[in-house]
């Protein structure tokens, strides 16, 4: 080996090894994110059984997208909104249900993100349509920003 090879294969070690713990931070960025929501929901079900949960729209869709190949993205982004922007419930389900079959098939990592998501999705449809446009926003996700951790 060459010192020039040498420096090299360093040079890559150092880029290959930040890559991995931006990774890593970003992960447990996510892991706790996710304990956190479940335990606010945990502690919202306790203080007022049956309260309504509903799941951010808009970081569902992102989820989807994640786990879809890139060619795919228009598509899942589409048939996502016929079910998050339907007239009502029934049309939210089925829609929903039609998103599902395709998507099993095709590409079974975006199906099981929308049904981790279960019913708590389309929560929103059991309120006036008033109030729809705020739960198809970020700021269901937003109500957890003051309990991030910083420094991951």
């Amino acid at each position: 080996m060459t010192k020039t090879s040498i420096a090299k294969e360093v040079s890559q070690e150092g880029s290959l090894r930040e890559g991995l713990e931006t990774a890593i931070r970003e992960r447990v960025r996510e892991i706790i994110e996710m304990v956190l929501q479940e335990e606010v929901a945990a502690a919202l079900e306790r203080q007022w059984p049956g309260v309504a949960h509903q799941r951010c729209t808009v970081h569902k869709m992102r989820n989807l997208l994640a786990k879809a190949p890139k060619h795919t993205h228009e598509a899942v982004r589409e048939e996502y909104h016929r079910m998050v922007y339907a007239e009502n419930l029934a049309a939210a389900q089925k829609a929903r249900e039609t998103f599902l079959s395709k998507w099993k098939k095709q590409c079974p990592g975006v199906a099981a993100s929308l049904e981790e998501a279960g019913e708590n999705l389309l929560t929103f449809y059991r309120f006036p349509q008033s109030q729809w446009l705020a739960s198809n926003s970020e700021h269901i996700g937003s109500q957890y920003a003051s309990v991030r951790v910083s420094g991951f």
